[in-house]
């Protein structure tokens, strides 16, 4: 794994804002479909160029974040959202080690 040149996580960070920015102008099905899966396309695109193990990553944060539980009122939510979740006394963050790869991908400089 790698840190990005300051120019491509530039270019990268204002592509995912973009398309971001797409979904919310988004007026129909198509157009917020369209958005997600751009927007998707890019940070899955940045995980490749970073060189990360998106896959094991996604693996452990998906777990840690299915421990947590749906707040009980809004004013539990750091939000401030009435159907978000929240992490009970007993969470534990993820493990992303094995996402982040020690070895330098060649093919990615």
């Amino acid at each position: 794994s790698r840190h990005l040149s300051p120019e491509e996580k530039e270019f990268r960070i204002r592509c995912m804002l973009e398309e971001l920015q797409e979904y919310i102008a988004a007026k129909t099905l198509e157009e917020e479909v369209d958005a997600l899966i751009d927007l998707i396309y890019f940070a899955l695109g940045t995980s490749y160029r970073h060189g990360f193990n998106f896959y094991d990553g996604w693996k452990s944060v998906h777990k840690s974040n299915m421990s947590k539980v749906r707040a009980e009122k809004k004013e539990d939510s750091k939000r401030d959202f009435e159907l978000d979740v929240v992490k009970p006394d007993d969470w534990k963050a993820p493990e992303l080690d094995d996402a982040v790869i020690k070895e330098i991908n060649p093919y990615l400089t």
